[in-house]
């Protein structure tokens, strides 16, 4: 059900309270401030519920993201093949983040802060409304005599004592409410922000691994022949002379085979492209 909003009904009129039986007048100032504090405390409890389920829903959800993310590895670590092992460990890795999304959306919505901090109010707020009643009542009763208009200023003030107190435990839980609220939208705006420049250079650094490389060979020969083939990941390509150079070349491993032509004997290099630079190689 929609939650109402906490809403003060008003007093009487002051002139509507000219004529009455004092023991009317009291009753309805009594009525007014049991039945302001009430309805306070019915906001609250209500609110509570909400937090409360919310919050141990993330709670429990939580410890089995945790559990689960923790059992992973282990379980991804007798994995028979490593393809096998590799997805466990994602897997792994992926529950934990969603468990650390639960906590930060449970901070973020004050939750359980919220729970808590209405509990306090809530509780404050009963502790009121006891003592008011008890104050109250042992003014009457303290009484040796009927009732007059004498009494009812002291008892006027005790119901505004009383009344000023939940306001102000509200305004306090309303300050603090607001607080919390300041802050955990200025915490989820700096992740936002942290989470964008981390992304902008991830992007970048996918860019710069694209970018192709280059190898130059110089070459070394100990005959008078200067020609021969060069392969590279089976590419073939003739050479005459001392350097020979081969542009735009994806980054990564790449098998360099080098055969002259007057020495059948090839001579075979694993070669490392940096992505945007010259890899030089010597034969």
């Amino acid at each position: 059900m929609t939650k109402i909003d906490v809403r003060s009904e008003a007093l009487q009129a002051w002139n509507e309270f000219l004529g009455k039986p004092m023991p009317e007048v009291l009753q309805s100032i009594y009525k007014h401030a049991i039945l302001d504090a009430s309805a306070r405390c019915k906001w609250y409890w209500s609110s509570i519920r909400t937090k409360r389920t919310g919050a141990l829903a993330i709670l429990i959800i939580s410890l089995v993201l945790l559990a689960a993310g923790t059992l992973l590895p282990i379980v991804a670590s007798v994995g028979k093949t490593p393809e096998a092992r590799l997805l466990l460990t994602q897997i792994g890795v992926v529950v934990l983040a969603a468990a650390g999304l639960l906590q930060l959306a449970n901070r973020v919505f004050g939750l359980s802060s919220g729970w808590l901090r209405y509990m306090a109010t809530v509780t404050a707020m009963e502790d009121a409304t006891r003592k008011f009643e008890m104050d109250w009542a042992a003014y009457i009763v303290g009484k040796k005599s009927v009732l007059t208009t004498d009494d009812l200023a002291p008892l006027l003030q005790i119901a505004e004592r009383f009344e000023n107190e939940i306001a102000k435990l509200q305004s306090d839980e309303t300050d603090k409410w607001i607080s919390e609220f300041n802050t955990n939208v200025s915490l989820l705006s700096d992740m936002i922000d942290k989470q964008r420049e981390q992304s902008e250079k991830r992007l970048q650094d996918a860019i710069a691994q694209q970018r192709h490389g280059a190898i130059e060979l110089a070459l070394t020969h100990a005959h008078a022949d200067t020609s021969g083939v060069i392969d590279i990941d089976g590419v073939k390509t003739n050479f005459s002379g001392t350097s020979w150079a081969m542009p735009d070349i994806a980054p990564g491993f790449h098998v360099l085979t080098v055969t002259a032509n007057d020495n059948p004997t090839a001579i075979r290099k694993i070669v490392d492209v940096e992505p945007g630079t010259i890899t030089h190689v010597a034969i």
